[in-house]
């Protein structure tokens, strides 16, 4: 998906974005849940197999117009929602090392 087609669906809270990292954690072996409910905000749930007490909510939300980022539930920012790599590493990075 394209800057520009978010801009078109400003009212889908991130999902594709969302769907496609849950994509990327599951394919490291990790697990990440994408979460909709009707009282909330659309999230995955990314949880450390290892670990599964250790877990996190993951959100999309724009910065600006166009520009959207995944953030952790503490409010800080992981990535642009156009790099899943490095979200996908940094959300696994933090819980792998909640493990130690």
């Amino acid at each position: 998906m394209t800057r520009t087609d978010t801009v078109n669906r400003p009212h889908d809270g991130g999902v594709p974005y969302l769907q496609a990292l849950a994509v990327r954690i599951d394919a490291m072996g990790w697990q990440g849940e994408l979460v909709l409910s009707q009282s909330g905000r659309p999230h995955i749930c990314v949880i450390n197999p290892a670990a599964p007490v250790l877990n996190e909510e993951i959100t999309a939300a724009p910065t600006v117009p166009g520009l959207w980022w995944f953030w952790w539930s503490w409010g800080e920012r992981i990535a642009c929602v156009e790099n899943l790599d490095l979200a996908a590493a940094r959300i696994a990075a933090v819980l792998r090392e909640s493990a130690r």
